[in-house]
């Protein structure tokens, strides 16, 4: 355990090849970031003043812990020596994504983004600590990891930068620093083979979607603790209709997502391009399950106060986010090339069926009611994607 390894590739089809221990940790630091992103999220939302810096807040923390996750993740899936060196680098790593989590209320509250860069910048020089071992280890990465290595290092003292800029020219280059990011990775691994394991990646994917997925958890929780301490129904059938629906929602989620053959379409389609859709599509799919989970607390608030928080607005906010859910996901499969006949039009059927959800709250009934329809639709989606899930894979699933 306390010696240092040479830096070797993993075998890409290793049968045995699951989450360890140490991703485990490293993922658990990633709920405190992401529980914090719901509850600023909430807070913007609730207060409904300056809801726009809200979601753009709310998207930029959320695109930074996402980033420091997956680089993880895939080097990981990839290297992974399991050395003194490589666990003391992860654990500096979890320090910097601590620091990001502490600074997101700060991000939210006064817009400051200094501890959030300063806890990125720890994560990134931990990481290329690692890829200077892989230079100095692995001749056939060497290219990689210079590209790598230079690139990070040009990136990052953008964002470093930027803090000192005046905040109209923030604001232009966080687009510009985001592009940047964007193009590194295709850069970086542009015309290289790829040594990740496919069923690692998709076992790791699913371990961070339950995560954000807790977040609705929680979310279910406190509106059922509205129930009981308001005293909001009284009848056990009809707490256990409310019960139902919101877990039932969730679990509708997670149920379209691990019906989704991730492993087998990231064996048939190992080209970085497609890795890149799968990375960054999964952006907008868990940013979107995350913010779930604060459209399921201000379920709880418009419960204990509809005159505060009225349920046409909460019901706007919680749909808006299934449906970027539905969209990404949807988008994903078409872009990873995996057949989905009518998948747009299936999709487009089911957009709809949520602007009846809202149109239903909007004209008076109860916003569970609305949870309910929102339910029917991704059991809808659900139904399709399984017809085509045993069509085209005889029924496997994403692990």
């Amino acid at each position: 355990m306390f010696d240092i390894k040479k830096m070797r590739l993993r075998d890409a089809h290793d049968p045995n090849r699951v989450a360890t221990p140490l991703e485990l940790l490293f993922d658990l630091v990633y709920v405190v970031g992401i529980a914090t992103t719901v509850t600023s999220l909430h807070h913007s939302l609730l207060e409904q003043q300056h809801i726009g810096d809200g979601i753009y807040h709310f998207i930029l923390a959320f695109f930074l812990l996402w980033n420091a996750w997956a680089s993880f993740t895939w080097f990981a899936s990839c290297y992974d020596s399991d050395d003194l060196y490589y666990r003391l680098a992860a654990f500096v790593q979890m320090l910097g994504s601590l620091m990001i989590a502490v600074g997101v209320s700060q991000l939210f509250e006064h817009g400051s983004l200094t501890i959030v860069v300063a806890g990125y910048t720890i994560i990134r020089l931990a990481l290329m600590s690692q890829w200077l071992r892989i230079y100095r280890d692995e001749p056939a990465r060497k290219t990689v990891a210079k590209r790598y290595l230079i690139g990070t290092a040009i990136v990052q003292s953008l964002w470093i930068l930027r803090l000192f800029f005046t905040p109209g020219l923030k604001v232009l280059t966080l687009f510009l620093l985001i592009a940047a990011e964007l193009l590194m990775t295709r850069w970086i691994h542009e015309g290289k083979t790829n040594h990740w394991n496919p069923h690692h990646i998709a076992e790791r994917y699913g371990l961070l979607a339950i995560i954000v997925l807790g977040e609705g958890v929680l979310g279910a929780i406190n509106t059922i603790n509205v129930l009981y301490s308001h005293h909001i129904y009284d009848h056990w059938l009809d707490i256990f209709f409310v019960s139902a629906g919101v877990m039932g929602l969730i679990f509708a989620l997670w149920w379209l997502y691990f019906d989704t053959p991730f492993a087998k379409m990231l064996e048939k389609r190992t080209e970085h391009k497609y890795v890149f859709l799968f990375n960054y599509g999964h952006f907008f799919i868990f940013a979107a399950l995350t913010s779930v989970g604060t459209g399921l607390e201000l379920v709880a608030d418009s419960l204990n106060d509809p005159a505060q928080l009225s349920p046409s607005y909460t019901m706007l906010c919680l749909n808006a986010a299934i449906a970027v859910y539905l969209v990404a996901l949807t988008y994903l499969q078409i872009l990873m090339q995996y057949r989905l006949p009518h998948a747009l039009l299936i999709l487009a059927s089911s957009l709809g069926l949520l602007v009846l959800s809202h149109i239903a709250v909007y004209n008076g009934l109860s916003i569970i009611v609305g949870v309910w329809l929102d339910i029917v639709v991704l059991i809808f989606m659900i139904g399709f994607f399984n017809r085509n899930r045993h069509h085209q894979f005889g029924g496997a699933a994403s692990s």
